[in-house]
């Protein structure tokens, strides 16, 4: 199964961006994986990218890191240093494409416009992977997905972080729980029945 079947498989990209990567990175990505979401994209809008994607891979090899917000060639051989097996990039540059394509790396641009499906389609980019991440059609479908993975991820912190985050977990969790099909919920209704506020 190649980079592509296998993100489309898992259906989502979580886009993370840590600003402590040394204390986040590694419970994160392990919680991802718990949670049945073994991918990440790293955006390098954060200082510490290239060490979060590190860290990541470290800690669960078996994740698919990536990275975000890629801008630069030199930010491009950065990732790919600290363990990076995917590029995204906000825009179509075709100079980055043939790049990450020279160093047989999967590279994912931004594409807004037929005229940048057209030129990812001649740099011999699968736009079909866009279609196929579409997959999940209906609101309800989508909730009910997200749900599980937050349930699981709950369940996660729940066993392995009982010392440390006993209360708010709990809350969380009981409250996504009784209400996970409310079209309304918010975040910060979620954080402040958690006991945190929503900052």
């Amino acid at each position: 199964m190649n980079i592509n079947e296998t993100i489309s498989g898992i259906g989502v990209v979580p886009v993370i961006k840590l600003n402590h990567p040394e204390r986040d990175a590694a419970p994160l990505a392990k919680a991802l994986c718990a949670g049945g979401v073994p991918v990440a994209e790293v955006t390098f809008r954060a200082a510490g990218a290239a060490t979060a994607i590190r860290l990541m891979a470290e800690a669960c090899p078996e994740m698919l890191v990536g990275a975000g917000t890629v801008l630069t060639t030199a930010q491009v051989d950065e990732a790919l240093a600290a363990g990076a097996k995917f590029i995204v990039t906000p825009g179509l540059d075709p100079d980055l494409v043939k790049y990450c394509q020279g160093k047989n790396l999967p590279i994912y641009p931004g594409c807004t416009t037929p005229t940048d499906y057209h030129t990812a389609y001649k740099l011999g980019l699968d736009h079909r992977l866009y279609q196929r991440l579409r997959a999940i059609e209906t609101q309800r479908d989508l909730v009910i997905y997200f749900t599980s993975v937050l349930r699981r991820i709950m369940e996660y912190f729940e066993s392995n972080y009982d010392q440390q985050f006993p209360d708010p977990v709990l809350r969380a969790k009981r409250f996504l729980d009784d209400s996970y099909m409310r079209a309304d919920l918010t975040l910060g209704e979620v954080a402040q029945r958690s006991g945190y506020n929503e900052k």
